[in-house]
C-alpha cells in the first residue's frame, strides 16, 4: 500500500513512476526568429496603402464634382478645351498635342464627355480600393492609377490647378519603378512573401 501511495504521488508531482507508462512530450514550438535586415515589406505595405488612400479620395471627389466643372453642362467643359487645343495645332493630334495635354481622352468618344469622366473616375476608385484593402500592387495597377489621374489633372484646367495633384502623380512615378511587373496579381504579394520568409522556420535569407 505504500508502495502504491509513493508511486501515486511521484506520478501527479510529474516525476518517473515505475509501474507508469512513459507519456510522449508534446513537441515545442520552434521560436520565431526575428526580422532579418534588409526587409522593407512593412515599409512598403504603408506607403502603399496610404497611396491607394489618397487616390481613393480624389477619384472620389473626381466623381461627385467633375460632371458640374468640367462635363458636358460644366462651369469650365474639357471638351471646349480639347477642341482649343487641337485647333491651336492646327486641328492635328500629334506629339505636339499630346505633350501640351496629355490625356487618354484624345483617344475617346466626345460625344459623352460626362461618361467619360464618371468610368475615369470609377475605374481609379475600384484600382484604388483594390490596392488599400488588399494591400496588392504591381507596376500595372500604379501605372493605371498615374495615368487616369493625369488625364483628368489635364483637363481639369483651373480646377486642377492647385497643385495638389501634381506631387501624388510624382510619388506614384517613383513608387512605380518600386513595383514588379506582374507582382501581386494571382500569385499573392511581395510584403507577405517577405513576412513568411521571415517567420518561417528555417526559411532561407535572401536579399531585398
Amino acid at each position: 500500500m505504500a508502495v502504491n501511495s509513493g508511486g501515486e504521488l511521484r506520478r501527479r508531482l510529474g516525476g518517473p513512476a515505475g509501474d507508469a507508462p512513459d507519456r510522449p512530450r508534446e513537441p515545442c514550438a520552434p521560436p520565431a526568429p526575428p526580422l532579418r535586415p534588409g526587409s522593407f515589406w512593412l515599409t512598403r505595405l504603408v506607403l502603399l496603402r496610404a497611396t491607394a488612400f489618397i487616390y481613393f479620395v480624389a477619384f472620389l471627389v473626381a466623381y461627385h464634382q467633375n460632371k458640374a466643372l468640367i462635363g458636358d453642362q460644366g462651369l469650365l467643359p474639357c471638351k471646349l478645351y480639347l477642341e482649343n487645343v487641337k485647333r491651336h495645332f492646327k486641328g492635328r493630334i500629334n506629339m505636339e498635342t499630346l505633350s501640351y495635354a496629355p490625356t487618354l481622352i484624345w483617344f475617346l468618344d466626345w460625344s459623352s464627355m460626362d461618361s467619360i469622366l464618371d468610368a475615369f473616375a470609377l475605374i481609379g476608385l475600384a484600382i484604388s480600393a483594390f490596392v488599400l484593402v488588399t494591400g496588392c500592387a504591381n507596376m500595372i495597377l500604379m501605372a493605371a492609377l498615374w495615368m487616369i489621374y493625369l488625364s483628368l489633372i489635364n483637363v481639369g484646367q483651373i480646377w486642377y490647378s492647385f497643385g495638389h495633384g501634381c506631387p501624388i502623380n510624382i510619388a506614384t512615378w517613383l513608387f512605380l519603378w518600386d513595383e514588379h511587373l506582374w507582382n501581386g496579381v494571382g500569385v499573392g504579394m511581395d510584403f507577405q512573401r517577405e513576412k513568411l520568409q521571415t517567420t518561417a522556420p528555417g526559411a532561407p535569407l535572401r536579399g531585398p
